[in-house]
């Protein structure tokens, strides 16, 4: 991939969470025998002026191999925690939402504190955000994973394997 077209897709990014085409959905996750609501994950849409809803398999990937996921992923959990706050603020019921963390978040050491930071700047309990990540970043990097998982652990952070049986195991 060359230079100019990182740039491009950089700003299209940019541009794209600057004008609010980037959508966090959440998906409701609900206790199998008492059919009551247990937590929600945070997924991200794009939404295009031209092609329309843009699903994450389209744009992720690129994203990871442009190294721009830092970005996205950032935007999603800072959205997901001012969404928490904005709830409790206003006295709503609240329940844990999980944020996913790209594979290539895997390779950034501070990813646990940086973590950690964006749910204390909106004073957050740790109980609220729950951490997903794929079997593939565990098959891709296991070391550094483990270290991360520990971290967050250490943190207060409950860490969920998502896509569970889908490769590695």
């Amino acid at each position: 991939m060359n230079i100019e077209y990182r740039k491009i897709l950089e700003k299209r990014l940019k541009k794209g969470i600057a004008n609010n085409k980037f959508v966090i959905y959440l998906q409701p996750k609900f206790y199998t025998k008492t059919e009551k609501l247990a937590g929600a994950e945070a997924l991200v849409r794009w939404i295009h002026p031209l092609r329309g809803m843009i699903s994450p398999g389209s744009f992720i990937p690129l994203f990871e191999k442009n190294g721009l996921i830092h970005i996205l992923d950032r935007f999603v959990w800072n959205e997901t925690c001012e969404m928490l706050k904005s709830r409790i603020e206003a006295g709503k019921h609240v329940v844990p939402v999980s944020i996913n963390v790209s594979r290539v978040e895997f390779y950034n050491p501070e990813l646990a504190d940086e973590i950690k930071e964006i749910v204390e700047s909106h004073d957050l309990p740790t109980d609220l955000i729950k951490i997903e990540i794929t079997e593939t970043a565990y098959a891709d990097n296991p070391a550094q994973v483990q270290q991360a998982v520990k971290r967050l652990h250490d943190y207060g952070f409950l860490v969920l394997m998502d896509d569970f049986g889908s490769g590695y195991s």
